[in-house]
């Protein structure tokens, strides 16, 4: 599934995104303003999704995770979902909309799904002309429930013309009929191609649509592939939504919902952390990468895959970068000693595991520092030298140098005197970093916001 897909945001979109970020708003009113945004998206024509009234929604028991909301200038609200969430979202959709289209719900969920979830565009277009949408689609406003028959005398199944009495078939409310072997390969091997969303009869050139109902009849007996079923209603769910994108990491079933709109991807960068532990971007899809703007971000990974003259320049030319990307690898390396670390100080010293965590504490802020001055180097490589640049450069400073302070407290803590004198100083110093860390992304975050940063072409 593509999901460099571009979405176009409305005007009102653009506005309540903006009140979100304003710092005149009470973060009590944003994170209100933002908890209603994120949990009542659908989706339109114009806008590829839009929202509904909250308080339609007040009463939903919705099957999703709380949102995690933001607390840091330059951090985005997100919502980790699973397949039960998104089925979840998607009948509340169809709930919503099935008493206005006035068809059955296996219909209306059809007509969804062939309308790529877009309510607006859907809703026009039937109340406009319901029989002209119903043709073009494939749909029947009211099919009869599906069930598995037993054969007669006049039925033979039109794919391995197999006929008599013994035979099990179903048919379709377009009147075709085919025995439940060949239907459930049928089915099957549409679903292995992905495309089961909207599976046609499999008469030749009929447009009927199955729906889910006899989907999941004709599959009763093989869950393996019923569940890959529903996984790829989900899929086309997520593909079909500009606030939802699955994780990135590999064998991950968690789709993330996140609100920014791509007119704020030059001044947001829009981190998103799920469950499974992978922490990306949003809108570009790459590792977290802050403080570095995606477009950067972009540029900078294009330039290191190049094979030219140019791309040795830049490696040679900014081992900073490369010493951080490096230093990052050796974080488990360093969570490994640190742990060692952690319980001989509880045999020697005899504590419990609580006293000691605020090692694997230290090793966490690490991480995210290291990661952090990665990509400040790729900043700097781009910025124009000018004071903005002098002044950012010195937070880097700062900040690198925390890091190695603290990283080596915490590859030796044994060198300091007794526990309460490593705890001290441990704890000092990842407090000193972390306020080093939040300073740089702050101002970083500002920068991006008023224009500050100025870029080399």
């Amino acid at each position: 599934y593509d999901d460099e897909e571009e979405f176009v945001y409305s005007e009102e979109e653009e506005e309540a995104y903006s009140d979100m970020q304003s710092p005149s708003m009470p973060s009590s009113d944003k994170l209100t303003q933002a908890q209603k945004q994120a949990d009542s998206v659908a989706y339109n024509d114009d806008d590829d999704f839009d929202y509904l009234d909250a308080d339609d929604d007040a009463d939903d028991e919705q099957p999703t995770s709380a949102i995690q909301q933001s607390n840091k200038p330059w951090e985005v609200d997100f919502k980790a979902h699973d397949l039960s969430d998104l089925q979840g979202r998607q009948e509340e959709i169809v709930n919503d909309l099935e008493p206005l289209l006035a068809v059955s719900r296996g219909s209306t969920a059809l007509l969804l799904r062939s309308y790529e979830w877009k309510t607006e565009s859907l809703v026009e277009d039937y109340l406009g002309d319901s029989n002209k949408v119903l043709t073009k689609t494939g749909v029947h406003a009211h099919p009869p429930v599906p069930s598995i028959e037993t054969g007669d005398e006049d039925f033979t199944c039109e794919i391995c013309y197999c006929s008599g009495s013994d035979e099990l078939y179903m048919g379709l409310v377009c009147g075709h009929r085919f025995c439940t072997s060949c239907y459930e390969t049928y089915v099957t091997i549409k679903i292995q191609e992905g495309e089961s969303w909207l599976i046609p009869c499999p008469a030749p050139k009929c447009k009927t649509l199955m729906g889910e109902e006899p989907t999941r009849l004709i599959l009763a007996e093989n869950k393996d592939m019923l569940d890959k079923y529903e996984c790829n209603l989900a899929r086309s769910f997520v593909k079909s939504s500009a606030s939802l994108a699955w994780c990135p990491a590999p064998s991950c079933e968690y789709a993330i919902e996140c609100v920014v709109p791509r007119s704020a991807m030059d001044t947001t960068i829009p981190i998103v952390n799920c469950k499974c532990g992978k922490s990306f971007c949003f809108g570009c899809k790459v590792d977290n990468h802050v403080p570095s703007p995606c477009d950067l971000v972009k540029k900078w990974l294009k330039k290191c895959e190049d094979d030219s003259e140019t791309a040795h320049w830049i490696k040679a030319n900014t081992k900073e970068y490369n010493n951080h990307e490096q230093s990052a690898k050796f974080v488990l390396n360093l969570l490994e000693a640190t742990e060692k670390n952690m319980e001989q100080l509880q045999r020697e010293m005899t504590l419990a595991w609580i006293d000691v965590v605020f090692l694997k504490n230290a090793v966490e802020v690490l991480t995210d520092c290291r990661a952090a001055l990665k990509w400040t180097y790729v900043l700097a490589y781009y910025m124009v030298s000018d004071n903005q640049k002098v002044l950012f450069e010195n937070n880097q400073s700062d900040l690198e140098m925390a890091t190695e302070q603290l990283n080596e407290l915490v590859e030796d803590p044994s060198s300091l005197t007794g526990i309460g004198d490593i705890k001290r100083k441990v704890l000092d110093m990842t407090h000193y970093v972390k306020a080093r860390l939040d300073t740089l992304l702050t101002d970083t975050y500002q920068g991006l916001q008023e224009g500050r940063w100025k870029y080399e072409d």
